[in-house]
């Protein structure tokens, strides 16, 4: 998962794992800070929609960000299954 603001070895290796709770933690830190990427954000959002975190508020709030980018079909769309 490239980032452009730096490497994420550390989400490559939390995703392979399938742990999932270091991921939500450092992709919330960086959108809270506005350095993550579009993908990035994506994906948090993505991840907010199922367990553990069950948290659709907090994944629309995320998803909603992107509706004006270049990935806003991917955020409507996802935005529209909460």
């Amino acid at each position: 998962m490239p980032s452009i603001y730096a490497p994420r070895n550390d989400l490559v290796a939390s995703l392979r794992a399938a742990d999932r709770e270091p991921i939500v933690e450092e992709l919330e830190r960086l959108v809270s800070r506005g350095k993550a990427s579009l993908n990035e954000q994506l994906l948090l959002g993505i991840l907010l929609l199922f367990p553990p975190y069950v948290d659709p508020e907090g994944a629309v709030s995320v998803l909603r960000n992107l509706l004006d980018g270049e990935r806003g079909f991917d955020a409507a769309i996802w935005i529209a299954l909460t």
